[in-house]
């Protein structure tokens, strides 16, 4: 992993915590708070609905850590980087 992307996954896995900090969120809640966060860091390829399905795919059951799930979106979305 090159430093751009453990820089996006840190940031991401931050963004992650800070929103969902008890891993109670639905996806969709979830991925509005990632995009925004996001957006915060002026990035702008992902938009909300698509990664909700991806969440929701990805870690049905919420048994990911922060730090995995992170990982995941930043491949599936190509946020390394970014």
């Amino acid at each position: 992993m090159t430093t751009g992307t453990t820089r996006i996954v840190n940031d991401l896995a931050a963004i992650i915590r800070e929103a969902d900090g008890n891993n109670r969120l639905r996806p969709e809640p979830l991925a509005m708070s990632i995009e925004d966060g996001l957006q915060d860091l002026d990035i702008y390829t992902v938009e909300w609905k698509p990664l909700a399905a991806f969440i929701a795919r990805t870690n049905p059951d919420k048994t990911l850590s922060v730090r995995a799930l992170a990982e995941l979106i930043v491949a599936e979305f190509n946020l390394g980087d970014a």
